[in-house]
């Protein structure tokens, strides 16, 4: 077992990459990344914080038995939820339909000044 020191340097590793991996999410140049590559650094950004958690947890959690499992799962629901690997875009491509068959009686803000 690492000691606390040697974990807390781990983590703040671990840190550093995962900011480095939220700065390409935000920035041009992850827009024009093919669709499978978007998939594959979002899979890097959810393996980062599930493993951040559990080096947070283990140096903070003096009891060491507590697990939450929102906090651990809800990374993985996420992402679920956006990556091709893990589900059909069908139901994306249904959600647009419909809202293109709705018409939407969108009426614009009065400007009362």
């Amino acid at each position: 077992m690492k000691t606390v020191e040697e974990l807390k340097k781990e983590q703040a590793e671990i840190k550093e990459k995962l900011v480095g991996v939220i700065e390409l999410i935000n920035s041009v140049e992850y827009y024009s990344l093919s669709p499978s590559e978007k998939n594959l650094i979002g899979q890097q950004r959810v393996g980062l914080e599930i493993y951040l958690n559990a080096l947070t947890k283990s140096i903070y959690d003096k009891e060491g038995y507590t697990f939450d499992m929102s906090s651990a799962m809800w990374p993985l629901l996420m992402s679920s939820m956006f990556s091709n690997s893990w589900s059909s875009n069908s139901s994306i491509d249904s959600l647009k339909r419909v809202l293109d068959e709705k018409d939407f009686d969108v009426k614009p803000e009065s400007d009362e000044s």
